[in-house]
Parts: structure tokens; C-alpha cells; sequence
């Protein structure tokens, strides 16, 4: 079961509270001599149920069911009855124990059961401070006033963790808010890039679909016309041929042209149905690309081409697209970055390097997911190489691609650069 950031608070919390308030009641308990009269196994049977005290508050802790928390606690204010009684007038001891009771109460179970709980135990404390007979040896009861002290002490810690047990589930309210207006915006930010390139295949495909009709509509009026024309013409040729060669003349070749005209225009208009849309631009691309993502998240984002002016392969292009949308998208969710910037450089040997660096918190002991991993195969796919980490100021992410090179100067290359 995955717990909340409260949870896990509230575990840790429960465990320290019992470690450092029983142990330092185990010390004061052997600090001290024991009571004359009391039997030889009351420090060990004291240590022991001290021990087991521990176990029953980390069991409260780290198992987190609701049931066996308040079953936990009643066992822990069994245990530190018996441990308190024979000790009544050490006072420190009593507070060490029942006051940890009351912050592991308060701590692991419900507000309104911390409430309850913590009042019954008060007033149970109260009255546990009575006369009594202990292994046969008699006990005296505090003062009244050291009574109601005592417990108006207890009830302060009992405020102090409710205080602290309502400050923690807010924490974990506002932690699980925050993941999930996190995973709000990344989610936004794939869908507005998603529309915008549904928005520009659209209208790729409306622009070949609208050029295939006007294509249709010339064809079918000019090319009729065109058509009837030639037929009309070899027509009048034929009947003006026996009283007039000048006009039989003029006609043939206006038929003639008129068919050379046919002829160009079917052939430019089968070219413009067979035009396929223009190839991926890396420049516009990214630059749309990056404009887009900063007006939906409000990221800065710089594009700097430097002395890149060559067309990229369209492979190629594709890869470089996904990596800086998976760059971007990246720097934001994980790294809380408010600026990126995306270089493209041709290096000395002739590679294209495309850098993004933002200026978010970066990675302790950074290890790739999914998309990074994914990323790193789609370049290598394409015999280029890939590195991505933490650096002083943000994270940054990299990769060559190589522009017709063989694999000598590959490994030249990549000699050079760390690879």
C-alpha cells in the first residue's frame, strides 16, 4: 500500500517519540536505587516491559491499520500502568511514560479519537494516583495539587500533538495537492503541444486535400475544354481543307496547340496531386515548438541555432523534435524549472550537438525513467549519443548526431568527447 507524506510523518514520529521518551525513562529508572522491599526481578521485569513497550509503539507506527493502532495504544497505557504505579513518586518516570502515550495516541489515531483517548486517559492517571500496596510495600499518593499539575502537564502534551497531528495531515493534504496539480500540468502541457500538432497535420492534410480537388475541377473543365476545342477545330480543318489551305492551315495548328496545352496541363496537375507535404523544418519546428510550451506553462525558453544553417535529415529531425518536447516537458515536472534553453552547434568534427539546460533543482543521484531511456535509444538509433545529468545551476541534457560520418570518425569523436 502506497502511504501519503502524513503517514510517513506520523510513522517516524511515533517510533522517535517511543525510542527517546522510553529509553530515557529506562535510564532515570537505573539511575536511581530500588525501592526497599520491592522483589530482585522488578528491574529486569522493568526493562523488559520497557523493551516490549518499544516493540508495541513501532508496531503502532509502521503498521499503519487503524484497529491495531488503537489496540496498540491500549496495550502501551497497560504496560506503563504496571511499569508507573510501583514507581508513583518518581514523577519524571510517570511523565516520560504517560506522556509518550499521549504524543503515540495523538499521532496515530484519528483527531477525534485523540480527543477521547486522551481525556479518559487524564482522568485515569488521576485517580491511578492513589494509596496502595506494591509487592507488599506501601505506596503513598502525591498531593492533590501535584496531581492536578501533573495532568494539566499531560493534557498540554495532549493540545501540543493534536496541534502536531492536525499540522501533518494538512502537510500531506497540501504534498498530495501539489503531486497532483504537478501531474495536472504536465498532462495539460502534452495535451496543448498534442493539439497544436493535431492542429498542424490537419492542416497538412486539408491544404493536399483541397490541392487534389482544384486539381479535380481543372482537369474536368479546362481538359473538357480544351478537349472540345482540339476535336472542333481537326473538324473545321476537315471541311475548310478543299476551298481554303491558309485557313485549313491556321486551324491545324491551332489544334495543335491546343493539344500541347492539354498535354501541360494534365502533366501539372498530376504533379500537383503527386506533391508530398514539405519535409520537417528543425528551425521552425523547434521554434514553434518552444513558444508553444512557454505560453502554456509560462516557462522562459530560449532557442539559440548558433552556426547550424544545414537542413537535418528527416529521421533525424523527428528524434531531435521528441527529445527537446521530452526536455521540456522534463524540466518542468521534475526539475520546477523557469527557464530553458535549447542550443544547436556543428562541432568541430562536423556533429550537430543539441543542448537544453534549464535552471531547476536538478537530480541526487539521478537515474533515467521511461522517457530519458527511450530518448537515449531513438538517438542512438540513429548512431548518435546521449548524455543527461546534473550540473551546476539545473540539469542538462545532450546529444551528437553524426552528419555522414563512418565509424571511424564516430569513434574519433566520441574519443573526444567523453564518450
Amino acid at each position: 500500500m502506497r502511504w501519503r507524506v502524513d503517514e510517513h510523518v506520523a510513522a517516524w514520529g511515533t517510533v522517535a517519540v517511543a525510542l527517546i521518551c522510553r529509553l530515557t525513562a529506562l535510564m532515570d529508572f537505573w539511575r536511581e536505587t530500588a525501592t526497599a522491599g520491592y522483589p530482585a526481578q522488578w528491574p529486569t521485569q522493568f526493562t523488559f516491559l520497557i523493551l516490549l513497550s518499544i516493540a508495541v509503539a513501532i508496531v503502532c507506527g509502521l503498521f499503519h491499520d487503524r484497529a491495531l493502532a488503537l489496540f496498540s495504544v491500549f496495550v502501551l497505557f497497560v504496560i506503563d500502568i504496571v511499569l508507573s504505579v510501583p514507581e508513583s513518586d518518581r514523577i519524571v518516570l510517570r511523565f516520560l511514560l504517560q506522556g509518550s502515550d499521549i504524543l503515540i495516541a495523538m499521532l496515530c489515531l484519528r483527531p477525534y479519537l485523540n480527543v477521547v483517548f486522551s481525556g479518559l486517559l487524564v482522568i485515569a492517571i488521576y485517580f491511578l494516583f492513589s494509596p496502595v500496596l506494591v509487592f507488599g510495600v506501601p505506596v503513598l499518593a502525591p498531593a492533590i495539587a501535584m496531581r492536578l499539575g501533573f495532568c494539566a502537564v499531560l493534557l498540554l502534551c495532549g493540545a501540543l500533538g493534536l496541534g502536531l497531528k492536525l499540522y501533518i495531515e494538512e502537510s500531506g493534504r497540501r504534498s498530495e495537492e501539489l503531486s497532483r496539480l504537478d501531474t495536472t500540468i504536465t498532462q495539460l502541457t502534452r495535451a496543448n503541444i498534442g493539439f497544436q500538432e493535431y492542429a498542424k497535420d490537419v492542416a497538412e492534410r486539408s491544404a493536399e486535400t483541397e490541392r487534389k480537388r482544384i486539381s479535380r475541377d481543372i482537369h474536368d473543365t479546362i481538359g473538357y475544354t480544351l478537349t472540345n476545342i482540339i476535336m472542333m477545330t481537326q473538324e473545321a480543318r476537315l471541311k475548310a481543307l478543299p476551298f481554303d489551305e491558309a485557313l485549313s492551315s491556321l486551324l491545324e495548328t491551332t489544334r495543335i496547340q491546343a493539344q500541347e496545352g492539354l498535354r501541360q496541363t494534365r502533366r501539372a496537375l498530376r504533379a500537383l496531386r503527386e506533391l508530398v507535404p514539405g519535409k520537417l523544418n528543425i528551425h521552425q519546428t523547434v521554434t514553434k515548438l518552444a513558444a508553444a510550451f512557454a505560453n502554456a506553462t509560462g516557462v522562459e525558453v530560449t532557442v539559440e541555432f548558433g552556426n547550424m544553417t544545414a537542413a537535418v535529415e528527416e529521421d533525424t529531425s523527428w528524434v531531435i523534435y521528441r527529445m527537446v518536447q521530452e526536455g521540456m516537458t522534463n524540466a518542468l515536472r521534475h526539475g520546477k524549472a523557469t527557464r530553458i534553453r535549447i542550443l544547436f552547434w556543428i562541432d568541430d568534427d562536423g556533429y550537430l550537438m543539441v543542448d537544453l539546460l534549464d535552471n531547476g533543482r536538478g537530480s541526487v543521484g539521478f537515474e533515467p525513467g521511461i522517457g530519458l531511456s527511450g530518448m537515449q535509444e531513438r538517438i542512438e538509433a540513429r548512431r548518435g549519443r546521449f548524455q543527461a545529468g546534473t550540473v551546476a545551476g539545473g540539469f542538462r541534457l545532450t546529444a551528437w548526431f553524426p552528419a555522414g560520418k563512418d565509424s571511424d570518425d564516430e569513434q574519433d569523436h566520441q574519443d573526444r568527447t567523453g564518450g
